[in-house]
């Protein structure tokens, strides 16, 4: 969790050039310092608890009373929540502590430390709100936060931080900074976060070269340039979001082209793989995978079999490769849930959900509804067996567990 020290100890992180204006300082000498209203949206009520739904559902289902980590309310505590995925325990956790904030507050005109705070508790909540897929009360919740270059967001404004030091600094953590151009794609107007995302791209790169001009350290450059490859696979996935699929393809193989990372690039060229099956482009799809095949092991391997036949329709091939990657990796999700579904395409649905069932780690939220839907197509109407994978692992299921799309609450 952030601390005021960090904006000295990693002070580039918090370096920002904003493309709007010419320099901080000026910005911040033609601003009325007496005026706190610009930061109101801060102090905001409307920070809403999020229910578990999980826990909900053992009761209502299963007449189980789940029990959650109890932890003191310390900042700190986030972490180990979010370690644990206990993501909505962690969001209201953020909740409460902006409560306590609001409440405890008298003044907070003119101080940073609290500012600091405040905003570093905003970035995680609205990440943590993005992976609950939260997207309604997300979008309600980072609204108000309209403009994050407003001087009072930048450390010059505070005359216990106006250092020569800190006068490039910006109080926003990137995170934050990441939602705000992500989270209009969830809107009633999603491609407004285009602009906003290239925004954000636009002022990475000037903030790298200024870091360039000001000859920091080759770490900090690289640490800006992580950043931007952030920037920029985020606009890739909105992009295919967006069904801009031919612009999505464009962005990834830029990225792939200009980065070193070889993790990175796998995830890329699995990306490319998938929007190549995706648009049926097997031509492409081939190429990608003979990219990936020399920097497989086994298991990916047999999987970009399993994915040219699956492309071909043959899925008494596929289900022959991923037979053979389960005899020695029976851990991984994707390979069983593949080959669960490649045996329902093959006209076995019962050994599908054996497979499933026998499955020793907790099932990813995919594979529960993947068990309804194949108790259903095997006509039975009996929901106990629907719910056998739920009741099997409830005790176990953090509450960032999406209900819904598992399955587990159905129209009646």
């Amino acid at each position: 969790m952030a601390d005021i020290k960090q904006l000295y100890e990693k002070k580039h992180l918090y370096v920002w050039v904003n493309s709007n204006k010419n320099s901080v300082s000026s910005t911040i000498n033609n601003f009325n310092s007496s005026s706190n209203s610009n930061l109101s949206f801060l102090f905001s009520k409307n920070i809403h608890i999020i229910p578990d739904t999980v826990k909900d559902v053992a009761c209502s289902l299963l007449n189980k009373n789940l029990s959650r980590p109890v932890l003191s309310e310390n900042i700190n505590d986030i972490n180990e929540l979010i370690k644990t995925k206990h993501f909505c325990s962690a969001a209201n956790l953020c909740q409460k502590l902006l409560v306590n904030i609001y409440n405890n507050c008298e003044k907070f005109e003119n101080d940073s430390v609290l500012v600091f705070k405040l905003l570093d508790i905003y970035a995680i909540r609205f990440q943590l709100l993005m992976a609950l897929k939260e997207y309604t009360i997300l979008i309600d919740e980072i609204s108000p936060f309209v403009d994050l270059d407003i001087p009072p967001l930048y450390a010059s404004f505070y005359h216990d931080l106006r250092t020569i030091e800190l006068e490039d600094c910006s109080l926003v953590p990137f995170s934050l900074r990441l939602c705000h151009a992500e989270y209009l794609k969830y809107s009633s107007n999603p491609w407004d976060c285009i602009p906003r995302i290239n925004k954000l791209e636009s002022n990475v790169r000037k903030t790298i070269e200024f870091l360039k001009n000001k000859n920091e350290m080759e770490s900090s450059i690289d640490d800006w340039n992580k950043r931007l490859v952030t920037v920029e696979l985020m606009k890739a996935r909105t992009l295919y979001f967006l069904k801009q699929t031919r612009l999505s393809f464009e962005t990834y193989n830029y990225l792939l082209s200009n980065i070193k990372e070889d993790n990175l690039k796998k995830e890329i060229l699995q990306m490319l793989t998938r929007l190549a099956i995706v648009v049926g482009d097997e031509k492409t799809m081939e190429k990608y995978i003979k990219e990936l095949n020399p920097q497989s092991g086994a298991t990916q391997y047999y999987l970009h079999k399993c994915l040219r036949a699956i492309f071909n329709g043959n899925y008494s091939y596929a289900q022959e490769q991923l037979q053979n990657i389960s005899r020695t990796n029976d851990t991984d999700p994707t390979v069983i849930n593949n080959l669960a579904v490649s045996l329902l395409y093959n006209g076995n649905p019962s050994e599908s959900i054996e497979i499933i069932k026998k499955y020793k780690e907790i099932p990813t939220e995919v594979m529960f509804a993947n068990i309804h839907t194949l108790f259903e197509l095997i006509s039975t109407n009996s929901e106990e067996e629907k719910q056998f994978l739920f009741s099997k692992w409830v005790d176990k299921l953090p509450d960032g567990y999406n209900i819904q799309e598992m399955k587990l609450l159905q129209p009646k």
